[in-house]
């Protein structure tokens, strides 16, 4: 199972809340046909909590399409769903960089499933480290969320690809897209420390650290905890 997501930025003069609806309302039911999809959540970001370097453009939200492997990825991006997709995007976006993901596997600190509060962190460095910054970010954080809480990171393999030529994406800096859960939802703010994490830890720059509402448009989600 691979991740395709989308580091979207939208357009200035457009208002968060008429952005939001027509991601959700308008661009949501056009993706969700994409065939050969498995899933497809969107993540509207409540907070910026933290931020690095300016080497990514701003993010508004952050997509999330699941794709058995990038053979089916590149036959869903071919079909005539994915071209109305495209012509929408140019409509409404200002950016928006992709970039291909193998999932992790959940960790839990607190040695409890987090299920409440999810926090998105992007991540710059070489690709070839990530897989060490899981256990980092459950050092990081272990020790002090109280309520409990869910990490997993997932290491991009890809970052070539585009949208449409037509639509600017950012430079090719992103190495790792971290998924947070937290029980208490008070503890989000911890979160704000991940921007301190490039200090610790030379190999890791974090970009951006988003506090968001995930909206599933497609379900099931896999191996995901279930809002509540």
């Amino acid at each position: 199972m691979i991740i395709r997501s989308g580091l979207i930025r939208n357009r200035e003069g457009v208002s968060k809340e008429t952005f939001d609806q027509h991601w959700r309302e308008v661009h949501g039911p056009l993706a969700r046909v994409v065939p050969a999809m498995r899933a497809y959540a969107q993540n509207h970001v409540l907070a910026r909590l933290a931020a690095g370097s300016q080497k990514l453009h701003g993010i508004d939200g952050i997509s999330q399409l699941w794709f058995d492997d990038v053979a089916a990825m590149s036959q869903a991006m071919a079909s005539p769903e994915q071209a109305a997709c495209v012509e929408d995007i140019k409509g409404f976006l200002d950016h928006v960089t992709i970039v291909i993901q193998s999932p992790g596997d959940w960790s839990h600190f607190a040695q409890r499933l987090a299920t409440r509060a999810k926090v998105m962190a992007v991540f710059a460095g070489d690709p070839g480290d990530a897989a060490s910054y899981n256990g980092l970010l459950l050092e990081w954080f272990g020790d002090t969320a109280i309520g409990g809480g869910s990490i997993r990171l997932n290491q991009v393999t890809e970052r070539g690809y585009m949208v449409d030529r037509n639509v600017p994406r950012g430079n090719d800096v992103v190495a790792a897209i971290a998924e947070l859960w937290f029980n208490d939802p008070e503890e989000v703010h911890k979160a704000r420390t991940m921007v301190s994490l490039g200090d610790a830890f030379h190999s890791i720059e974090c970009l951006s650290a988003l506090h968001v509402d995930e909206v599933r448009i497609l379900e099931p989600i896999p191996d995901a905890p279930s809002p509540r």
